[in-house]
């Protein structure tokens, strides 16, 4: 059966906003992504290339959940269709702009000649796990289980920053010094600027007063 119309309609969907934004739609598409990878003797290099760029540019302002889903999707499709590690270690006189003839066709093989220069951004997202699937992404590491078993509508939900919670949650500051003490005799309550430039002494940092009786 050939199910190019399909794979091409797919393409197509991959850059709707109406799908990029919805968790759901995000995830069938990726899970109908997932079963082209199954089906290696169908797949086309140019056109896997093409779907792999199409996902990190939306991954680029994408929220970090829907961002995370993208990636891993990438790396399936790395996975299924080495070829386009090309992509990742583009040869001499590769460009960013041959990516652009994939918009028209994704099946050129301009394509081919095209580098993933989002990846080094990604790698600069604010959020750890993003940036940690790109660093991974483009040194051609295996991703871990958490990521790469996971459905990507299961990992949006993981991720997804409805609830308003940071999920990894950051890490607390570290704690400050204490400050420093100074204690003055109450005979200088009668000049209230004296105290406070004592108040101030130490490294010129502000430091709490404490009053003993003499």
């Amino acid at each position: 059966v050939d199910t190019k119309d399909v794979q091409l309609r797919l393409y197509s969907l991959l850059q709707e906003a109406v799908v990029l934004s919805d968790a759901r739609l995000l995830g069938t598409a990726l899970d109908c992504l997932e079963h082209l990878c199954k089906q290696r003797a169908a797949l086309l290099a140019p056109r896997v290339a093409s779907y792999s760029l199409r996902l990190l540019s939306a991954a680029l302002s994408a929220p970090h959940s829907h961002a995370a889903a993208m990636l891993c999707a990438v790396a399936r499709l790395l996975a299924a269709c080495p070829r386009i590690e090309s992509l990742l270690h583009p040869a001499e006189g590769a460009s960013t702009s041959a990516a652009s003839l994939a918009l028209a066709d994704p099946d050129t093989a301009a394509v081919m000649q095209a580098t993933a220069w989002q990846l080094a951004a990604l790698q600069q997202h604010y959020h750890p796990v993003v940036a940690e699937l790109a660093t991974k992404l483009a040194r051609q590491e295996q991703l871990p289980l958490r990521y790469s078993k996971a459905t990507p509508l299961r990992l949006m939900t993981a991720y997804s920053e409805a609830s308003g919670n940071f999920n990894p949650k950051p890490s607390l500051p570290a704690t400050t010094q204490p400050r420093k003490r100074c204690v003055v005799p109450t005979s200088w309550l009668e000049d209230v600027r004296e105290v406070a430039k004592v108040a101030k002494g130490g490294a010129g940092r502000p430091c709490l007063v404490q009053f003993h009786p003499l």
